[in-house]
C-alpha cells in the first residue's frame, strides 16, 4: 500500500516590539542556537535562521504533531524568556 509523504516549510518573520533594535551581535549566535534547539525538541528542522537587530527570520519544517500557531508560540515564548535572562529586560516580540 503506498504511503503519502509531505513536508511543509514555514517561513516565520516577526519583529521586536515597536521594532526596537534589541538583538545585538553579542547574543545573535546564541539566540540562533537556542531557537534551533527549541524547534528540534518539537520535531522541527531549521533550514535557515537569522536575527536582525529588530526582527527574526526562521525557515523550518512543520512537524505533524503541532499547529503553526503552536510552533510560533514555542519560538516566541521560549526565546523571549531566554533573551530576558541575557539581560535585555524590556524585550518582547510584537503581537
Amino acid at each position: 500500500m503506498p504511503q503519502s509523504l509531505s513536508k511543509v516549510y514555514i517561513h516565520c518573520v516577526f519583529s521586536t516590539k515597536r521594532s526596537m533594535p534589541l538583538i545585538t551581535d553579542t547574543i545573535r549566535k546564541d539566540l540562533h542556537s537556542y531557537i534551533i534547539g527549541t524547534l528540534s525538541n518539537v520535531g522541527s528542522y531549521v533550514n535557515e535562521i537569522y536575527a536582525n537587530p529588530d526582527h527574526l527570520h526562521v525557515l523550518c519544517t512543520l512537524p505533524r504533531t503541532i499547529t503553526i500557531a503552536e510552533l510560533i508560540s514555542k519560538i516566541k515564548t521560549s526565546s523571549s524568556k531566554w533573551i530576558k535572562k541575557q539581560g535585555i529586560i524590556n524585550f518582547s516580540w510584537s503581537r
